[in-house]
């Protein structure tokens, strides 16, 4: 970690994504807990390793603050932010992960299916 980011963050789960055309593992910096969320409540972004070449360092990426993600708290916990957005509109079960798309800003996306009509049998 980069100065006092540890006493705040930990690295997350790394997810495989492609950025500029070649792999990278990404990784946001979760909040350590409660109390650490209630001080900072944004993430300051994320950590990505080159999936490719292992001799390359890893970059700590801060150009966008994350506000909801899953280690955040009340209505800023993804999860929950999504919920209370789209209710029940939206089937449960579906884990989100980490974009980064060209322009290089770390976003979150979470792929949810609505529900049509017709019955489902158990």
């Amino acid at each position: 970690m980069v100065g006092q980011l540890g006493a705040y963050y930990r690295v997350g789960t790394y997810n495989v994504q492609a950025d500029k055309g070649k792999l990278v593992w990404v990784a946001p910096l979760d909040f350590q807990g409660l109390v650490q969320w209630l001080v900072r409540r944004t993430s300051p972004g994320v950590v990505i390793v080159d999936a490719e070449n292992p001799d390359t360092p890893a970059e700590l990426r801060q150009r966008t603050p994350l506000r909801y993600i899953p280690s955040a708290f009340l209505n800023d916990n993804l999860s929950r932010h999504v919920w209370l957005k789209y209710g029940t509109e939206l089937l449960p079960g579906v884990d989100a992960g980490r974009s980064t798309p060209k322009e290089t800003r770390a976003i979150w996306s979470r792929s949810d299916g609505r529900r049509s009509g017709g019955a489902v049998k158990k």
